[in-house]
């Protein structure tokens, strides 16, 4: 009965904006998996990577923080295409920088699921609780399930794009993440150095400002900010 409640928001919203699906499907993981937080991660071709669904504003920031930092649960969940499970963030020592600032941010277990088709990998779900403990009984099974149904949509909007072009839920990312190509090759000009320093440097600005990789991308595009001044 949960996990059928859970998929009826997709039902319900067939043939409406895909994102709005995929925000109400991460609602409704919060109000029927026992979890605070939820949300969903799309990782595709060959690095493409950004948020695609969440269930609050406080998701929304912390799954940023994995990509901005490019590290944590969602990650190592889609490399490995395994779930990863913390059910005690702050006694973790699995992700230095991310485990204490999501954990300031009030969270304090992360349960992550990749979304799969085969072996191919689309990205993650990640359910997030504000107190310590593992998931209840079944949970972790219905996660599963919620999110091959994501993939399933996911793939099914991929589909439905006009031949050689990209949805708007997947080509806002292929965007983005073609900024931040751009953005690491002129810090890596400026700096001197290789383009793997000078994606560590445009992250590493990004944390320190409290702002997003892709925002702080566009500014070197738009020269402005310079990393040699």
């Amino acid at each position: 009965m949960r996990l059928a409640r859970i998929l009826d928001v997709l039902v319900d919203g067939e043939g409406s904006d895909p994102r709005r699906a995929l925000d109400r499907l991460c609602r409704a993981c919060v109000q029927e998996l026992e979890v605070t937080g939820a949300g969903l991660a799309l990782i595709f071709g060959g690095g493409h990577r950004g948020t695609i669904g969440v269930s609050d504003g406080r998701v929304a920031r912390v799954e940023e923080l994995q990509f901005t930092l490019g590290e944590g649960p969602c990650l190592d969940a889609h490399e490995s295409g395994r779930p990863v499970l913390e059910a005690r963030l702050a006694e973790s020592s699995r992700w230095p920088t991310f485990g204490p600032e999501a954990v300031e941010a009030g969270v304090a277990a992360v349960f992550s699921v990749p979304l799969r088709r085969g072996a191919a990998r689309f990205g993650v779900l990640d359910l997030y609780c504000d107190a310590p403990g593992p998931l209840g009984p079944g949970v972790l099974a219905d996660a599963v399930a919620v999110a091959e149904a994501a993939t399933t949509l996911v793939t099914e909007v991929q589909a439905r794009a006009p031949s050689g072009s990209l949805p708007d839920l997947l080509g806002e990312l292929a965007e983005q993440r073609a900024v931040v190509h751009q953005a690491t090759g002129m810090v890596s000009v400026q700096l001197g150095v290789t383009l793997e320093e000078a994606l560590v440097a445009l992250r590493a600005r990004s944390y320190s400002e409290g702002r997003t990789v892709g925002i702080v991308a566009t500014e070197v595009v738009t020269r402005l900010v310079r990393f040699n001044q």
